[in-house]
């Protein structure tokens, strides 16, 4: 579920314990065998405790039991499918790529295609949904918490919400809303289009689950993630009704790819932005790299030289101890101010602080 907290990942296990004490000991039991590949490959001890190798696996093990009868076969599966998850998530680690769920998606896919062969195991209708009839519209962000981890009981996905608020309320907040517009989309489908998708399943958090995790994903205090929170849970939603239409087992991929889809995005405009101050105020010498007499470039060049003679004022008088000086000379202070421009670890620019 993306959250990095102890006390969260215990009321997710809770929760699966109340629903299908089955699932969470062998969603358990993947993690563990997740954890123990990576240790024994001498993987990084910090995503190791972080838990980065083990989510994928333990989604693994839900969806093992949720889709398939258990069997010895199955039990191979689920063995195999945390050790190659585990290394699919460490290529995705070291090449600092954005894995998500990707890797629980992958193996799970080859793993039911293998596991569906007639003769090796049987397929097993999907676990009841309780609904509260008097709290049937009330319980669907419940139900869609839930059914991130197959839980399909409103109480499981209650402390699976409960879990997150408890590693991040804003995080729980924007899933809750990202489940309602779901909803709508959803129901945009069923009304509109002509599609088949029932009012039961919607309640029933199946065409929430990605959402969720959208919201999570995306979650943040600036208005701008709000809109990529938006961005990200149409697109997952609208391809989610497209997969189930055709019968296709999406699990968490609408998601994924929404997600993927937004880091593009991000990574475009971060350059745009980029290219655009250095534009305005240049970066090369001679002030090649932009238009140098623009208003905004004479006004810092002012407050350059205004900072300049206060801060050799202040060391005259003895009050500034600074190795580094800034002189009077135009030629350094343009140099000085096509510099201050710089670009940090998370692609955004920052005007640093010359006084």
């Amino acid at each position: 579920m993306l959250a990095s907290n102890g006390y969260t990942g215990l009321l997710f296990l809770v929760g699966l314990y109340f629903e299908n004490p089955i699932m969470a000991t062998v969603a358990l039991s993947c993690t563990i065998i997740s954890t123990l590949t990576a240790v024994i490959l001498k993987f990084n001890k910090e995503n190791i405790m972080e838990g980065l190798y083990g989510f994928n696996s333990s989604l693994i093990g839900c969806a093992m039991v949720f889709y398939l009868e258990l069997n010895i076969y199955v039990i191979i599966g689920f063995i195999m499918g945390s050790i190659v998850s585990t290394l699919l998530m460490e290529f995705f680690l070291r090449n600092n790529l954005p894995a998500y769920t990707f890797p629980f998606i992958f193996t799970t896919w080859i793993l039911l295609w293998i596991l569906r062969i007639p003769g090796i195991t049987n397929a097993k209708p999907p676990s009841d949904i309780i609904d509260y009839q008097v709290l049937i519209d009330y319980s669907m962000p419940a139900h869609s918490f839930g059914q991130v981890l197959f839980l399909g009981d409103c109480i499981s996905g209650l402390l699976v919400l409960i879990g997150v608020y408890i590693w991040s309320p804003i995080a729980s907040l924007y899933g809750i809303i990202s489940t309602l517009i779901s909803a709508g989309i959803s129901n945009y489908f069923l009304n509109v289009s002509g599609s088949e998708v029932s009012i039961e399943r919607i309640h029933a958090g199946l065409y929430g689950f990605n959402a969720v995790l959208c919201g999570i994903a995306q979650s943040g205090k600036k208005p701008i993630d709000g809109i990529y929170v938006l961005i990200s849970l149409i697109i997952s939603t609208t391809f989610y009704i497209m997969l189930v239409q055709n019968n296709f087992t999406s699990l968490t991929f609408p998601f994924v790819l929404s997600m993927w889809f937004c880091c593009i995005l991000k990574f475009i405009i971060s350059n745009y932005d980029n290219d655009k101050i250095n534009n305005i105020i240049g970066n090369n010498g001679g002030g090649g790299g932009g238009v140098k007499q623009t208003k905004v470039y004479k006004n810092f060049k002012f407050v350059l030289k205004k900072v300049s003679k206060l801060r050799n004022r202040s060391k005259q008088n003895g009050k500034f101890k600074n190795s580094t000086t800034i002189n009077n000379n135009d030629d350094e202070n343009e140099f000085a101010l096509k510099n201050i421009i710089v670009p940090t670890t998370n692609n955004n620019n920052i005007l640093l602080n010359i006084i």
